[in-house]
């Protein structure tokens, strides 16, 4: 392998525990300064150009956290966490048409399949697919589309197992559910 491209597993290996650290403190400054040298010179690796990614959304960097959800994408269009990470990143960029595309990418794809395929990350896969139903149900609420807003925050409701990871709180998800039933309720009395 070309060290300019691909990292070194024992590097790799040792690195993982630190990214683990940092997303658990909620250090997302330090996460994208441990991995900028790393995504600098291992241009193929996507999975930090991911995690990158997905620490700049953390700080609301929405911008940034899109170039590095893009540059990720550039090497890896099929990986389910990519495509989540550049629907977030749209979502944050309020291009919301285009996140849509991404989270429908996702819930086109077989899931079991994709758990426990190339890119399997096992159990936590069903979570980023639920994940993606919810955040197709908010694009959706953005673009002022309540009904399938509706549709698509219960089915992530109904998904929802105790004990499965979510990136949403489930108070979050059901406070955001009632304020879509309230705007559903306010628009068809305005009609």
């Amino acid at each position: 392998m070309n060290d300019d491209f691909y990292i070194d597993p024992e590097l790799a290996h040792s690195l993982q525990p630190k990214i683990d650290r940092m997303k658990n403190d909620d250090d997302w400054s330090g996460l994208v300064d441990l991995l900028m040298p790393v995504c600098q010179r291992y241009k193929m690796e996507y999975y930090y150009f991911y995690e990158i990614s997905g620490a700049y959304y953390q700080l609301r960097n929405f911008s940034e956290a899109l170039k590095y959800a893009d540059a990720a994408y550039d090497i890896e269009k099929h990986d389910v966490i990519v495509l989540y990470a550049r629907g977030m990143a749209l979502h944050g960029c309020e291009r919301h048409a285009e996140a849509l595309d991404m989270f429908d990418r996702i819930l086109r794809k077989n899931a079991k399949r994709t758990a426990y395929g190339i890119h399997g990350e096992g159990i936590g896969t069903f979570a980023t697919f639920n994940d993606a139903r919810y955040m197709k149900g908010v694009c959706f609420m953005e673009m002022g589309d309540y009904i399938r807003a509706r549709r698509y925050i219960k089915l992530h409701l109904t998904k929802r197992r105790r004990g499965m990871y979510s990136d949403f709180p489930k108070r979050q998800v059901l406070k955001r559910y009632n304020k879509l039933l309230e705007l559903i309720e306010k628009s068809k009395k305005s009609t």
